[in-house]
């Protein structure tokens, strides 16, 4: 599960940002890596995927 970009070496914007899961891109053309990250973690909700065990502190202050 994760976050991919495509870019163009010398140019700063993604060309494509998009989420992939267990192998395979589920969404493109996100835009940003923002909003990847919004829709990785509403798929986790959505699918109730469980949360992979070596990121489970990632958010823990």
């Amino acid at each position: 599960m994760g976050i991919y970009t495509i870019r163009r070496e010398g140019v700063q914007e993604p060309e494509d940002v998009g989420v992939v899961i267990e192998g395979t891109t589920v969404m493109n053309n996100l835009g940003s890596v923002i909003m990847a990250f919004i829709v990785l973690f509403g798929l986790i909700y959505a699918l109730d995927l469980s949360y992979p065990n070596d990121l489970k502190y990632t958010f823990d202050f």
